[in-house]
């Protein structure tokens, strides 16, 4: 399964893309903190 993390720091737009995403076969972390993103390889990364 692909994973993508979205860093978004507006919570009603990360939950919006989270489920569209879940819905469409990934996995999604959702983060507000960019750092998280060059601490692990993800597949994609929506900013």
């Amino acid at each position: 399964m692909n994973q993508i993390l979205v860093i978004e720091d507006e919570q009603r737009v990360a939950e919006l893309l989270q489920t569209g995403l879940e819905e469409s076969g990934y996995k999604v972390i959702v983060a507000v903190m960019g750092q998280l993103a060059c601490d692990s390889f993800f597949n994609i990364l929506l900013i």
